[in-house]
């Protein structure tokens, strides 16, 4: 839902004077950078529970022509801006999964992750990651549940591409 221009004044009018002239300061430059036929870049960072707000709103000014591009974080761009999703497997380490993988050193409830892989993405990412497909294999075989998490997840070997 669009905001009314009188929730819009009722917000300006809330803040405080240093924050009402630096506010009205950036949509001047804005706007006259885009009228000289200039780009507006956002140049931003991550923070706890600020991406997704932050990141809506930044695409939504994309979509109407205000802003042409984006500088942000690793985070951001690997969670919030890569579009696509990914299958992952979860195994338990605690039961058997392998002794190679220490449950001190996973981030959670001795659980490891993989991204599931087609053959073709399998063959493509052993080029760049030539290690480590032993274990992903064992990993593969051992049961565990199947989500799908947003692009940018720390499953291997996507986590450690990102």
């Amino acid at each position: 839902m669009r905001p009314t221009s009188a929730t819009v004044a009722r917000f300006r009018e809330s803040m405080c004077a240093s924050a009402q002239y630096h506010l009205e300061k950036a949509t001047s430059s804005i706007v006259e950078a885009k009228q000289r036929g200039g780009r507006v870049v956002v140049v931003t960072g991550s923070g706890p529970n600020l991406h997704e707000g932050v990141t809506t709103q930044i695409a939504e000014l994309i979509h109407h022509g205000l802003v042409d591009g984006v500088i942000t974080s690793s985070a951001v761009i690997a969670h919030e801006m890569a579009g696509t999703l990914d299958r992952v497997k979860r195994v338990n380490v605690s039961h058997g999964a392998d002794s190679a993988l220490s449950a001190a050193a996973l981030p959670r409830d001795d659980v490891f992750e993989i991204t599931c892989l087609s053959t073709a993405r399998r063959t493509e990412m052993e080029k760049e990651f030539p290690e480590g497909w032993d274990l992903y294999d064992r990993l593969a075989a051992l049961p565990g549940s199947q989500v799908i998490k947003a692009a940018g997840n720390m499953a291997w070997p996507m986590g450690l591409r990102t």
